[in-house]
């Protein structure tokens, strides 16, 4: 997740004072998802429709369906529940300015899907900020990992390597070892 920080963490504390968060946030839309289907094909056929899941490969959304459902009394239901994802969303940290100020005790990396609007509606700057040069993008969006799993888990592997590459452990009032 980037770091939400400067006049847009002011403008989060906001909307969270004024009870107003699922306005401008992604729990707009969680908190309305869909949850039952009469069977997996028609799950499919539901979120292949979708803007944020028809670029996905055919067999990652076959296994979000069937992973990420179970059977209820309707047909499927999702695994998780829209209520806590909405809450997740809702709370998003609008405190996190501080992480940028020192330096983090261990290296942080980002890696972003280049069309991500939530990465723009947050702002990468702070983020930037805080993973120094461990900043990198792919492209894809929001869910770039399930666009692109294997360009996205390559990423991954290399984000790791220099991430372990430039890691040392300091004890405190120690020298690195």
């Amino acid at each position: 997740m980037p770091v939400v920080a400067g006049w847009r963490a002011n403008l989060l504390r906001a909307v969270k004072k004024l009870r107003l968060e699922s306005r401008f946030s992604p729990a707009k839309l969680s908190k309305r998802r869909r949850m039952l289907w009469p069977d997996p094909e028609t799950a499919f056929q539901h979120f292949s429709r979708k803007e944020t899941f028809n670029v996905w490969p055919e067999q990652v959304l076959r296994d979000y369906i069937y992973f990420g459902t179970e059977p209820c009394a309707e047909g499927i239901t999702l695994r998780y529940q829209r209520d806590i994802e909405t809450a997740i969303y809702n709370t998003i940290p609008h405190t996190m300015s501080q992480f940028c100020r020192l330096p983090f005790p261990v290296p942080v990396g980002f890696i972003w899907g280049v069309n991500s609007k939530e990465c723009r509606q947050a702002g990468l700057v702070h983020t930037k900020k805080l993973v120094d040069s461990n900043f990198a993008s792919i492209e894809g969006g929001h869910l770039f990992p399930l666009e692109a799993p294997q360009q996205a888990a390559e990423q991954v592997h290399l984000m790791i390597q220099k991430l372990l590459g430039t890691w040392q452990y300091v004890l405190p009032n120690s020298e690195p070892t």
